[in-house]
């Protein structure tokens, strides 16, 4: 089963195509490491939400409420924001993280 609940599956679907609508979002794609995904994970609180099976699997992240982190598989990071300023307050940290796909 994708998800336990259908509230969970909506949610999980409308960040994954949120990521790609927001205004303010990191034009592609990152590989990362199992360090970064560490660094990732103690930087911004985990969504209660997933995708187990689809695309690998991805787990969303982020602290404020209008900004989304998409780990894909734990290998692939993307991310976005509704709000100029928690776009920068996430790519401050997230900049320097992984490589360019």
């Amino acid at each position: 089963m994708e998800c336990d609940t259908l509230s969970e599956f909506l949610l999980a679907m409308a960040h994954l195509q949120a990521v790609f609508a927001l205004p303010y979002t990191y034009e592609g794609f990152k590989f990362i490491t199992s360090e970064d995904l560490d660094a990732i994970k103690a930087h911004f609180p985990k969504k209660p939400f997933a995708i187990r099976h689809w695309l690998q699997g991805a787990e969303f992240y982020g602290g404020a409420t209008d900004s989304i982190v998409v780990l894909d598989g734990g290998e692939q990071l993307v991310y976005a924001s509704s709000s100029e300023s928690s776009f920068e307050a996430m790519d401050d940290f997230l900049k320097d993280i992984g490589e360019e796909m």
